[in-house]
């Protein structure tokens, strides 16, 4: 019975770990932190014929891995900074202890 404990508690830890270290990508491959992520994202929208004089946000946020709120839609920050025309497009993330409190904003520069 003892071994069958130290067994199951061995592959949980080796499970856990493997996980882990599998899982450490962000979106597009950026490296993520376990205690803190915060990086910045360019997004695949890309016209030279617009100049980026504003800027607009928007958000979605979570908490506890459970509950998540918000809207990041490009719409929904195109609205935020009155940009009629999209020069480019950024993705802001940002996670305490891998999404104990998440924040994921879409970032939009236009006219």
């Amino acid at each position: 019975m003892k071994k069958l404990i130290v067994l199951l508690l061995s592959g949980s830890g080796i499970a856990i770990t493997a996980g882990c270290a599998s899982q450490n990508v962000g979106y597009g491959g950026q490296p993520v932190g376990v205690v803190v992520s915060s990086y910045n994202t360019p997004g695949n929208i890309a016209n030279t014929n617009v100049k980026p004089v504003k800027s607009g946000e928007a958000c979605t946020s979570g908490v506890l891995w459970l509950a998540a709120w918000g809207d990041a839609g490009t719409d929904t920050a195109m609205k935020a900074g009155g940009i009629s025309k999209i020069a480019t497009v950024e993705y802001s993330n940002y996670s305490i202890l891998s999404g104990l409190y998440s924040k994921y904003c879409t970032i939009t520069y236009g006219e």
